[in-house]
């Protein structure tokens, strides 16, 4: 009695089948991973090149020995600081926190391309030789 099999072209036919699902199985895996991955490289390059914009310029530092310390600040940067606490102050070499205000004495809540700040210290500091403030985009600093 002659072996029963499978024909060669069924078995050319299978083994086609297999390995064209293998290779639509790891494409779609690969195209998924890199969709990951550049939308995540998008999400940090805007987030860097936010930060690299946020620059500021101190304008005056307001003393005159009887009243806190106002640091006038203006945001020389492309984009608004919408979150002010990434300025750091360090006012004499010590970092100092704050409240910020806007030029009618109400709270800053953001400071827009153009738009001047000031920031009084939450310490009583009265006078001070030197002012150095930080941003993700730069540091400047200024005597007093």
């Amino acid at each position: 009695m002659p072996a029963k099999g499978v024909s060669a072209v069924i078995s050319i036919i299978l083994l086609l089948l297999v390995t064209i699902s293998l290779v639509g199985m790891v494409y779609t895996f690969f195209v998924s991973q890199t969709e990951t991955l550049t939308s995540g490289l998008k999400d940090d390059t805007q987030n860097t090149l936010d930060q690299l914009s946020t620059k500021v310029r101190i304008v005056v530092v307001q003393q005159d020995g009887t009243n806190p310390v106002k640091i006038y600040m203006r945001n020389t940067g492309t984009r608004t600081i919408s979150d002010l606490s990434t300025i750091v102050i360090f006012i004499d070499g010590k970092f100092e926190l704050g409240d910020w205000k806007n030029a009618d004495d109400s709270a800053a809540a953001d400071m827009a391309p153009g738009e001047t700040v000031y920031f009084v210290p939450q310490a009583v500091i009265t006078s001070c030789s030197n002012v150095k403030v930080d941003t993700p985009g730069q540091g400047t600093s200024a005597s007093c």
